[in-house]
């Protein structure tokens, strides 16, 4: 998945700059709101619209029922992350973005619905963004040519339309169907990393430039100082940027209040903090107009793996620390204010009252493979994709469901329908 990959190099840069501190894998996958539009005029206020809009209650598709020892498939999934969704739909890349899956029957099948047979997007840097199993976005990018397209698709897949762009696209992030970011990344080094913001009205057809730097220019109100992790939206006005810089007890959080033409440093008051620690901020997940959580890969100098969890409860104006897990995290997510999940690559962490305590569920995972990605769509359903820790292949990835909140998993027979 090249998001994931992007977010490895981030992590390996702050690695390097750490020095004893060990990279890792983290990705972050912010809870998603369903679609509601905007008018073509352009940003409204924040009342206008309340952001994010809740997620109606769905049941997930029927899963066949399947045992606890169902056997392997004779061949795995390609697919490397996930983003399902409560009615059974649901999308994933392979590990470098070179095709894109989706499923419609909560994860046994799927179907490759980009690029068409024959094509390849090997030579593209390639991000998404699904709003929901039928809606979603695709940035390819062209670095030779400096110019990218934007992708869109309204019917799981079937039918794409392109928009060209005369800039470089980057990561994705859509508050309904017309509003949305993205994150163009302009180079980086030294510790450094220079990016640019853009914002449409219009479901990515068109995109106004909100704020870039100009590598080896005056430093603006986002410093081009630090590794950028991500970003997210609340709503059209209010977002907040993540990162990383090699600055003890520093946590990387800026906050736009203007659609992100300006940013200023905000805070989280973190309780008992090491003096001598180093952060790796990821981008806030908002499971409700006032309540978010910031996931914070905590780097400490004895080398013990901890994620502190900073949470908002006045739509991000104010942040405290609410907790740490003993996991180094790569897959936070939150599907309400009570529950939240952390997923390590042999660590998974469950939280039921809003990140005040977590319970261990590591003992649940498949013994032998790797976790790869993790979804919930609720409390209690979710999937996990592992690979086989003794191979090197992604390509023959497991699929796996939960009907209670991670304290058990059940194989699925998860096979490409093409």
């Amino acid at each position: 998945m090249k998001y994931k990959l992007q977010t490895l190099l981030v992590m390996t840069i702050f690695g390097l700059l750490l020095g004893a501190c060990a990279p890792q894998t983290p990705t972050s996958s912010p809870t998603t709101p369903v679609d509601t539009s905007y008018p073509a005029g352009g940003f409204p206020s924040p009342t206008d619209v309340t952001y994010p809009i809740e997620t109606p209650t769905a049941e997930p598709t029927a899963i066949p029922t399947q045992t606890e020892t169902t056997p392997a498939p004779s061949v795995g999934l390609p697919i490397y992350d996930l983003h399902m969704f409560a009615d059974g739909s649901g999308w994933a890349f392979d590990m470098y973005h070179h095709a894109l899956y989706h499923t419609s029957d909560g994860g046994l099948s799927w179907t490759t619905v980009y690029p068409e047979p024959g094509d390849t997007l090997e030579s593209q840097n390639v991000d998404g963004f699904f709003l929901d199993g039928n809606t979603a976005w695709l940035s390819l990018s062209d670095f030779a040519t400096e110019s990218s397209s934007i992708l869109h698709t309204t019917d799981a897949g079937a039918t794409w339309a392109e928009s060209p762009q005369s800039f470089l696209g980057g990561s994705l992030f859509f508050l309904d169907s017309n509003t949305g970011f993205m994150l163009s990344r302009l180079g980086a080094g030294a510790g450094s990393e220079w990016v640019a913001l853009y914002a449409t009205t219009d479901a990515g057809q068109t995109w106004e430039q909100r704020f870039t730097h100009t590598p080896g220019g005056e430093d603006p109100s986002l410093p081009a100082g630090g590794i950028k992790s991500g970003f997210s939206f609340l709503d059209p006005l209010n977002g907040w940027m993540t990162g990383s810089e090699p600055v003890n007890d520093f946590v990387y959080l800026y906050r736009t209040t203007d659609g992100g033409v300006t940013w200023a440093h905000q805070p989280c008051d973190i309780a008992d903090a090491d003096p001598d620690a180093m952060y790796n901020s990821l981008p806030p997940i908002f499971v409700s107009a006032t309540e978010g959580f910031l996931p914070l890969q905590t780097f400490l100098t004895d080398g013990t793996p901890q994620s502190i969890l900073c949470k908002t409860t006045d739509g991000g104006q104010t942040w405290q620390s609410a907790s740490s897990a003993p996991v180094q995290g790569y897959v936070y997510d939150f599907t309400d204010a009570q529950h939240g999940w952390i997923l390590g690559e042999a660590a998974l962490f469950r939280t039921s009252d809003g990140a005040m305590t977590w319970q261990d569920l590591s003992s649940a995972l498949p013994v032998g493979y790797t976790a790869l990605s993790l979804d919930f769509v609720d409390a209690d359903n979710g999937w996990l994709l592992v690979y086989d820790s003794s191979s090197e292949s992604f390509d023959h990835n497991l699929l796996y469901y939960s009907r209670n909140g991670g304290q058990t998993w059940t194989q699925l027979d998860a096979r490409m329908a093409d």
